[in-house]
């Protein structure tokens, strides 16, 4: 091959890349979060746990004091199938240090409302 070409395939291959990432294909796999293990704990496979759309909501944390992180989970079920992906919001208290979550289905019908779009 030549060099033109190499390059073009180096290009192709790096953009690719970065549209994938983007997306949060690779988001569960590169990233830790610091509520990760408090949210796996509510999970019946916690191994299976996967994240996308990730924000770390900092509006809530400078008025507030406190971090939150809104996002979505999936993780498998009892039976082995993933779920579907479902909103969460992991909470950190300010004087303790613990995160709590909510999950959408946890809470009433104002909980899209809790996060701010971005």
């Amino acid at each position: 091959m030549n060099q033109t070409a190499i390059a073009i395939l180096v290009s192709g291959a790096a953009i690719s890349g970065a549209v994938l990432y983007s997306s949060g294909a690779f988001q569960s796999k590169l990233e830790a979060y610091p509520f990760d293990s408090y949210l796996k704990d509510r999970m019946n496979d916690p191994d299976s746990v996967q994240y996308r759309r990730v924000i770390d909501d900092s509006f809530s944390r400078d008025l507030l004091g406190e971090n939150r992180f809104c996002g979505e989970v999936n993780a498998k079920n009892r039976m082995g199938g993933y779920v579907g992906w479902e909103q969460f919001m992991a909470l950190k208290d300010a004087d303790s240090g613990k995160w709590t979550i909510y999950l959408a289905s946890d809470v009433d019908n104002n909980f899209p409302f809790w996060c701010s779009e971005k």
